[in-house]
């Protein structure tokens, strides 16, 4: 994942890594599938702590659907 502009944070939970990458207008957060794969989640159009809530909100929704590598 790239740094957009403010850093990129890693966490794992439940067995799966997570990354997140925000900027001045928007948020992405990573979904790790496997060592080559992963389910991007990103919210563009609005200012990175409200990008982020509600990327963090589709990752809740998401993250059980996805496949474990």
């Amino acid at each position: 994942m790239n740094d957009l502009g403010y850093g990129v944070d890693h966490t794992s939970e439940g067995g799966r890594e997570y990354a997140r990458a925000a900027s001045p207008h928007g948020c992405t957060i990573a979904i790790g599938v496997s060592e080559t794969s992963r389910v991007d989640i990103q919210v563009t159009g609005v200012e990175e702590t409200k990008a982020c809530e509600m990327a963090n909100d589709l990752v809740e929704a998401a993250e059980p659907r996805v496949p474990k590598g």
